[in-house]
Parts: C-alpha cells; sequence; structure tokens
C-alpha cells in the first residue's frame, strides 16, 4: 500500500544525488515499494545509468560490464550502499534503449524486481563517430553491454516479466 513513483527523466550526476536522497527518505517513511518509469528513455551513457543503478545495488557487486574489443572489459560496480532497498517496480517498452537497457536487466537480477511492459529496443552498445568528407557522420558500435551474468544485452534487450501489450494511440497518451 506504500508504493512511491519515479521517472529519471534526464540522469545527471546532480539529479542523482537529490534522487538519492529522496530515496533514503522514502525508506526512512516506509514506502515498501517504488515503480520506476523507464519507458521511453535511452542513450549510451553507461556512467550515468551505473550511478542510477546504484541507487538499488548492493556495494561492491558488478552492475554490467562493457565489453570492447582488443580491449580490457570495463566492469561497472556499486561504490556505495543503497539509497532504497524494497520492492520494485520498473516499466519497460520498445523505445527503452542503450544504458537504460542496461540498467533495468542489472537492477531486475537483484530478485527484488519485476519488469512490466513491452520488451525494451535493446541497443546496449557504445558508440565511435567517425567523420565522413561528405560532412556526415558515420556512427559505428565499438563496445556491448554485458548483464551481470555476462550475457550480452544487445540485441535482445529485456523482456519484461509481466508482458503489457498497448495499441500505439494509447501509449502516445501515456
Amino acid at each position: 500500500k506504500n508504493v512511491g513513483d519515479l521517472r529519471p527523466g534526464t540522469r545527471t550526476s546532480a539529479k542523482l544525488q537529490t534522487r538519492g536522497r529522496k530515496l533514503g527518505e522514502f525508506w526512512r517513511k516506509k514506502v515498501d515499494g517504488l515503480s520506476i518509469d523507464l519507458r521511453n528513455s535511452g542513450g549510451d551513457d553507461f556512467a550515468t545509468a551505473s550511478d542510477f543503478a546504484q541507487l538499488f545495488w548492493p556495494k561492491g557487486k558488478t552492475l554490467f560490464t562493457l565489453r570492447k574489443a582488443g580491449k580490457p572489459d570495463r566492469a561497472f560496480v556499486s561504490n556505495r550502499d543503497p539509497a532504497f532497498q524494497g520492492l520494485l517496480l520498473l516499466l519497460i517498452d520498445a523505445d527503452t534503449a542503450g544504458g537504460a537497457v542496461a540498467m533495468a536487466s542489472a537492477v531486475r537480477s537483484l530478485n527484488k524486481a519485476l519488469t512490466i511492459g513491452a520488451p525494451t529496443a535493446g541497443g546496449t552498445v557504445e558508440y565511435s563517430d567517425l567523420p565522413l568528407p561528405s560532412s556526415t557522420v558515420l556512427r559505428v558500435a565499438v563496445a556491448e553491454a554485458l548483464s551481470t551474468e555476462g550475457h550480452a544485452l544487445h540485441p535482445p534487450g529485456v523482456k519484461p516479466e509481466l508482458p503489457v501489450e498497448l495499441r500505439p494511440s494509447e501509449e502516445r497518451q501515456l
């Protein structure tokens, strides 16, 4: 009966600090669960996605890893205690991509989170932009994100435990 709602929106360091304080307040106010809306979230900023996931993740545990050909893997490890330890409901959809998918995969593996919605887009890759002579840019995937268990998150993404199908008109209204 005590569930809070969180829509991460733009994930910046300042906003993450504020959210961490708010989540601590939720926990002290006996909020049992939290609904986190990751629908329509994307981007390839894995460092910020890691910072957000750490709000729920145990200190010292690996969240996800970036694997780049010919380079050592880059593991994203939680460096702080979680701000919130209750149950989590992660809302995902076909527009959830990149760092948001890596974050959803990590938080879901805590076994105290339930994903609800539609399969994510995947897109859990890091890109490099290469300028071309015609003033255009070629975007090339140079690294892929791996789940906590070491499975590639691209292209499969995250499939929800509780699928919800919406007509496009319903989704636009949401």
